[in-house]
């Protein structure tokens, strides 16, 4: 991240922080915006069933790429601050996507759990 305010940054990494560890899923930035994804993997997530849009569609779709196997290879990148314009992200969004994935972060831990009791 380049010339980000420290509040921004820690968002963004706390924000991660609590998407991979609700979520369970191993990866550095989730949330990030740029992806590029394979046709046959895309036709097998079947996007008729995505519902989520705006910000949480990069968590959703990368949720989705690792449950179903789907290879995933992260390449850092340096982000630099917007030079113009301003942020879309308002409280609302942000709430939005807090509210989802701790709704899906409570539904796959307790499928964990049931799979371990079951154990």
């Amino acid at each position: 991240m380049e010339n980000w305010p420290l509040s921004r940054q820690l968002l963004s990494r706390l924000g991660n922080v609590y998407n991979r560890v609700s979520l369970g899923l191993p990866y550095t930035d989730i949330t990030a915006g740029f992806r590029v994804y394979r046709c046959d993997a895309l036709r097998e997530i079947n996007l008729d069933e995505v519902e989520v849009v705006g910000y949480y569609w990069q968590t959703d779709m990368t949720q989705r790429m690792h449950w179903m196997g789907g290879h995933i290879v992260e390449e850092p990148i340096t982000f630099h601050e917007r030079e113009a314009g301003e942020s879309k992200l308002s409280s609302t969004i942000f709430f939005e996507s807090l509210k989802e994935s701790t709704r899906r972060g409570i539904r796959h831990h307790m499928t964990q759990a049931r799979t371990i009791l079951r154990g």
